[in-house]
């Protein structure tokens, strides 16, 4: 499906006819009509007019593809999609689906986006693709992070555990190669596998005491002073 099939698609469904529609981008109606029912190329520029009057992001406008002919809609709406697999399973699946629906829809439009571009269209489908594969729509939100957040933002997160925290340097080095070595679905893996350790008694880091303060004069509930 192409740009101007979908323009036709989306006008429909808000009940917009093409006469009105070319009237309000100012276009001739038989240029429009003709280009939706051929499935013509059109001018970005002219994709972002329809698409402000449809009052979508025009990026909604491009459909991406698996292969050739081979819509991304049969992969979204496979039956039983959520059955597959555990749920380690399904929420790796949601993202490989997501991240090849990004992809193809941006070379779809034939742009290079902007990473607040890639950004925004996450954040639109995310709720579709969690749906569809039955996981937690912030799990999978969190599992697609590096599209929201600078990655300044983690570094200064993680300079925060080192310099607060009593961690042993050289394991956390070893980690961090462990981790380079594997991809974005092992990574993740490997942090949930992490997380189980930190939630057994025998590898939890002992509480330290807390020190007795000698009382004084502020030792006392707000009302008895």
């Amino acid at each position: 499906m192409g740009v101007a099939t979908r323009i036709g698609e989306i006008a429909k469904e808000n009940g917009i006819s093409l006469k009105e529609l070319s009237r309000q981008v100012d276009i001739p109606y038989t240029t429009l009509y003709h280009a939706v029912k051929r499935d013509s190329k059109m001018e970005f520029e002219t994709v972002q007019k329809i698409a402000a009057a449809l009052n979508i992001p025009w990026y909604e406008l491009y459909t991406g593809k698996i292969a050739d002919d081979t819509s991304l809609d049969i992969l979204l709406r496979r039956e039983k999609i959520s059955q597959f697999g555990n749920e380690t399973e399904r929420l790796a699946d949601a993202n490989a689906c997501l991240d090849l629906w990004q992809t193809s829809t941006e070379l779809a439009s034939g742009l290079v986006w902007a990473d607040d571009t890639r950004s925004d269209w996450m954040k639109r489908n995310i709720p579709v693709v969690a749906s569809i594969y039955n996981v937690d729509e912030n799990s999978l939100r969190d599992s697609v992070l590096r599209y929201y957040e600078p990655q300044e933002i983690y570094l200064d997160a993680i300079k925060k555990i080192i310099y607060n925290e009593p961690l042993n340097l050289e394991c956390l080095e070893k980690i961090s190669k462990a981790l380079a070595q594997m991809n974005d679905n092992g990574q993740t893996v490997a942090v949930e596998r992490v997380q189980e350790l930190a939630q057994i008694p025998a590898y939890q880091r002992t509480a330290e005491p807390a020190q007795d303060v000698p009382g004084g004069a502020d030792d006392k509930e707000p009302e008895q002073k």
